[in-house]
């Protein structure tokens, strides 16, 4: 991700990932310790349980009060509703699974496209992996693809917004799979 510009107003648009804020605190330190002089704002809007109707919905009074030069959106894990996964495949659990991804798509690119239009310079996360990787017992039931699917979307909108992307999604299944493949390796004690 590209530096923020002297003086920016970044606004972190997200769930609860987001609005719980240990990412961005790390992001806020980098810019106190790294480039005082840069005078970066950070806001965090991020809304516990939200969505990109969400993000939407709350868009003036959460974030547009803060009159923001950036934007950095990683939305996602709630838009798929995993309660359509590990379920028996009904007709309406099929439809359910497809209205939610297409929401998700036209809500983001909605978004995107108010915030872009007001002059804000874009960032997008991908949404971070729901862990089927490791050994932990979590029924994450055919998440992993949808959020897949998500953060595949996220980088095309990267592209068309002529946007930065961080790829939360690849680098966190990377750190997940390296963490088993080092429990899993025989300790050299040589």
């Amino acid at each position: 991700m590209k530096k923020f510009q002297k003086d920016a107003r970044v606004c972190f648009i997200g769930d609860s990932i987001t609005a719980n804020g240990t990412w961005i605190a790390h992001i806020f330190d980098y810019y106190r310790k790294n480039c005082p002089e840069m005078r970066v704002k950070l806001f965090n809007t991020g809304i516990s349980g939200g969505y990109a109707v969400c993000a939407l919905k709350h868009l003036r009074k959460n974030t547009l009060v803060y009159e923001p030069t950036a934007a950095v959106i990683m939305l996602g894990m709630n838009d798929i509703n995993q309660g359509f996964y590990g379920r028996e495949e009904t007709p309406e659990i099929i439809e359910g699974k497809r209205c939610s991804i297409e929401s998700y798509q036209a809500k983001m690119k909605e978004l995107a496209d108010i915030l872009y239009g007001k002059g804000i310079t874009l960032t997008f996360c991908t949404p971070t992996p729901y862990d089927g990787i490791s050994e932990v017992e979590i029924k994450n039931n055919g998440v992993m693809p949808v959020l897949e699917e998500c953060a595949e979307f996220v980088k095309k909108l990267a592209k068309e917004y002529q946007a930065d992307v961080v790829d939360f999604n690849s680098k966190i299944k990377e750190l997940i799979a390296n963490t088993q493949q080092n429990k899993k390796s025989p300790i050299n004690r040589s």
